[in-house]
């Protein structure tokens, strides 16, 4: 490392604190009030000269403020410079500790904490948030931060830009330089939960000073006892990186987010995703959905869910690929002639003002299509060429591709901007009489794009690739405006990804960080564990993307979270080795607790179930049934607006997310035993009892699981897969422990990231047998080789694989051969020590000597 990217203390002074970390200088000095970073010089000298100010509650009031400092030390921990500052507020100790990390060149962490009762008095109404810039005269900057987070420059987004007010992100001309600052709430979350408090409106991004300010503390007591361990009061971690982009180079200062993101993400204290056994409440969705008060039937058909088709394709098209994994009857027969239902919302007929016909609405034919929020439009479209394109439907891929001409035509007028409404009958957009929800859906730039490839999948058109490209040049224009809903916004990244697998136009790749950015900023870093939120997990949602109205309360919804699983899982797939390192870690950290975190939408898995709304759903009409493996909404979070789960209804809407999550997480393998990996995965079955298991993402450990009864346990193995020196060989055992459950039998595993392990159904070693043990020449030369043949015997009755080891002196090679029960299968190796001298070659209690003596001219 470098030392323009390298972490150290670079000034040994008592009292005070100097040091480096990437291409900034930190100083922590008591008589400033604060932490000063600014740019180091660069090679030529010049630096910008500017000063970033951390001060924790403000100059004037915070714990770096004039008099409450007693004492500055530094240490270097594993290459981390550690700088604490100790000192009193209002009679009351506190300890604030900064850490720089030499993993990642450019981030400060901190924390101030005190004792709880301390803590609880603290007098935080007079702190300020605690970023500020002072320009090169020293003065303060009012217009220090160039925040990218409220989209770029005249852009009119539907939904507007708030979100959890979790991040501040912005461009810091003083030092020329991006900075990414994340309150740390699950640090502050034992604070929140004593002092009666939440994190709601803890964090501002105002044009002088930015960051996190304390709560005022709740008069109502937490009925702890204060105990002796400290609370942390105050705590963030900030990444600096060089150069600002611009806020009209949305793909640049995105794609920049994802990778810092990462160095944040790494600070955390994240909880740890529990499993949840999606196929049995899948089995009870599948149910649910089929009940007599559920069960919707239109002109004489079953539509499950209701009929909508957005509804109907979001259950069917998941539930079709579940029972394709557990060869489940039920599922199938749910999904079973969905080309008749998609048949009904389609209109051969349909005509727009240009004279293009045929479209496929969410509502019923005969189509009018004057008044159409614009995500309407495409979901039911892309969604039914899903279906098509996954179950090889030759019938409902004619009716999608009778769309194109019409949807061709409504990209082309709007220049693949949407607004809010459109009216496809004129090819325009459409202004409500009361101007309600005006802006623009701009996630829908990116649903025409993967739409466009899925028409090209379906007939080999290169048209449709011109027409992705068209609309990928307007949505590289958008930044943190881009999501309207959840259910449109994660196809822009895979539809990036696939458009630059079609082009090989690199940019493309680039583009799909923007989605990802927009998608990560609104997810949940953190998971809350008091007053409603004990004993719950959020971690990792995404915060429902609402109209006017909504901004500031947050909840998760289930259709919502179905559409992030589905597209951000064949993001990863698809687009692989292309991506970042970060962007492959994040991408699968949200997918991975998704799986967990999605349980929160289940009545029956609620630690309180006072907290599930208990009448009629104002939306369906119908009463919350506890018992149905339906989604509550709302989920993921309470207030303000909901006082409790559910009170919007339980819709069958968003259903489709646990057979996802199941074949996302599980895979039947052999004789009733079944993998769990709670990371995204992809497993190939090599032969009859060999899988080769491949963990996505970056950087993380997956929990895994392999379970079944235990009599059909006992002979599995999985081993890492080395594919060094260019070729595949095992390499080592990965450590497994048994858990004997009486429920549920099974072998507990850790899985890196990245890595692809074998799995195997092993023939018991106790039940082989070696017969027929020969060396066909047992002297030869150094240049020559020999051939040792023999007969592997199976004497159990269950079929499975065995390796079979050859000792040739201090050397093991091994064949892997495939056993029937009771079968007998011939094994020759091929051998030639390069050295000469006398080699023992054996396998189980057979030996032969083999002679080599040195080859001859």
């Amino acid at each position: 490392m470098t030392g323009a990217d390298s972490v150290a203390v670079t000034a040994d002074e008592p009292g005070r604190a100097v040091a480096r970390t990437g291409a900034f200088a930190v100083t922590v000095d008591p008589d400033d009030d604060c932490v000063e970073i600014r740019r180091r010089p660069d090679d030529g000298g010049s630096a910008p000269g500017g000063t970033l100010t951390l001060s924790p509650g403000g100059p004037d009031d915070g714990p770096l403020s004039a008099g409450s400092v007693a004492q500055v030390t530094t240490r270097t921990d594993a290459g981390d410079v550690r700088v604490t500052v100790e000192g009193t507020l209002d009679g009351a100790p506190y300890t604030l500790s900064l850490v720089l990390p030499s993993d990642y060149p450019g981030t400060l962490s901190y924390e101030v904490t005190m004792g709880a009762d301390d803590a609880a008095a603290l007098p935080t109404a007079g702190w300020d948030p605690e970023l500020g810039v002072r320009g090169a005269t020293g003065d303060a900057d009012a217009d220090a931060f160039t925040s990218y987070l409220d989209g770029t420059p005249g852009s009119n987004p539907a939904a507007g830009t708030s979100d959890l007010n979790q991040f501040v992100y912005a461009g810091v001309d003083a030092l020329d330089a991006t900075c990414l600052y994340l309150a740390d709430w699950p640090a502050l979350d034992e604070y929140f939960r004593r002092t009666g408090t939440t994190m709601r409106g803890t964090v501002t991004d105002s044009a002088e000073r930015v960051g996190y300010v304390p709560p005022d503390p709740s008069d109502a007591p937490s009925g702890d006892s204060p105990g002796d361990d400290p609370l942390t009061v105050h705590g963030a971690t900030l990444v600096l990186t060089p150069d600002a982009p611009p806020v009209d180079a949305p793909d640049a200062y995105c794609d920049r987010f994802v990778t810092d993101l990462a160095a944040i993400y790494d600070r955390l204290d994240r909880p740890d995703p529990e499993r949840v056994d999606w196929p049995a409440v899948s089995e009870d969705t599948l149910d649910a959905v089929r009940a007599p008060e559920n069960r919707y039937e239109y002109d004489g058909q079953f539509h499950p869910g209701g009929v909508e088709l957005v509804t109907v394709l979001s259950i069917v098209t998941p539930f079709r690929a579940y029972a394709e994994r557990f060869d489940d009857d039920a599922a199938a027969d749910l999904a079973a002639d969905v080309a008749s239902l998609v048949e009904t919302y389609y209109d051969p007929d349909y005509e727009d003002a240009a004279g293009n016909t045929g479209m496929i609405g969410n509502s019923p034919a005969p189509l009018t299509l004057t008044h159409v929020d614009a995500w309407y439009l495409f979901w039911p479209v892309v969604q039914a060429a899903e279906f098509a394109i996954a179950f090889d439907d030759d019938a409902v891929a004619e009716m999608v591709v009778d769309t194109a001409d019409v949807m061709v035509a409504v990209g082309r007028a709007l220049d693949y901007e949407f607004p809010m409404w459109l009216d496809v009958d004129s090819l325009s957009g459409h202004e409500p009489d009361d101007r309600q929800w005006d802006g623009y859906q701009y996630d829908c730039t990116g649903a025409y794009a993967y739409l466009m490839l899925q028409y090209h999948e379906l007939t080999g058109e290169q048209r449709y690739v011109e027409e992705a490209e068209a609309a990928a040049e307007q949505l590289l224009d958008y930044g943190f405006e881009l999501p309207y809903e959840f259910t449109t916004t994660p196809l822009t990244p895979l539809a990036m990804a696939r458009l630059a697998d079609r082009t090989d136009d690199d940019r493309y790749v680039e583009a799909s960080y923007i989605g990802l950015a927009n998608v990560l900023r609104h997810a949940y870093f953190f998971d809350p564990e008091y007053g409603s939120f004990a004993g719950r997990n959020v971690f990792l949602l995404n915060e429902a993307m609402p109209p006017e109205g909504y901004e500031g309360n947050f909840f998760a919804n289930a259709l919502e979270e179905w559409s992030l699983l589905y597209y951000l899982d064949r993001y990863l797939r698809e687009a692989g080795d292309a991506l970042t390192p970060e962007a492959r870690r994040l991408t699968g950290e949200l997918l991975r607790h998704k799986g967990s975190s999605l349980a929160d939408s289940l009545a029956r898995f609620q630690p309180d179930t006072s907290l599930v709304f208990d009448g009629v759903s104002p939306q369906s009409g119908r009463r919350v049934n506890h018992d149905w493996a339906l989604p509550l909404e709302p989920f993921g979070a309470l207030e303000p607006m909901f006082e409790t789960l559910g009170a919007v209804g339980q819709d069958l809407y968003g259903a489709g997310a646990y057979p996802e999550v199941a074949t996302q997480q599980y895979y039947p393998l052999d004789d009733g035993v079944r993998l769990f990996v709670d990371g995204p995965t992809t497993v190939e079955r090599v032969d009859d009892h060999t899988w080769h298991v491949t963990t996505l993402g970056a950087e993380e450990t997956y929990d895994a699981r392999l379970s079944g009864e235990t009599s059909t346990l006992v002979d599995w193995s999985v081993r890492r897969l080395d594919p060094s020196d260019g070729g595949e060989r095992l390499g080592e055992d990965v450590t497994a422990q048994f858990d004997h459950d009486a429920d549920e039998p099974a072998y507990d595993l850790a899985l890196d990231a990245g890595d692809t392990f074998v799995v195997r159904r092993t023939v018991p070693k106790r039940a082989i047998v070696v017969e027929d043990f020969a060396v066909e020449r047992e002297r030869i030369a150094t240049d020559e080789r020999t051939t040792v043949s023999l007969t592997v015997v199976n004497t159990a009755g269950v079929e499975g694989t065995y390796e079979v080891p050859l000792s040739v002196g201090a050397e093991t090679v091994t064949r892997t051969v495939a056993l029937p029960a009771h079968g007998r299968v011939p094994v020759t190796f091929e051998i030639g020590p390069d050295e000469p001298g006398t080699y023992n070659v054996q396998i189980a209690h057979e030996n032969r000597a083999l002679h080599v003596e040195p080859a001859t001219d």
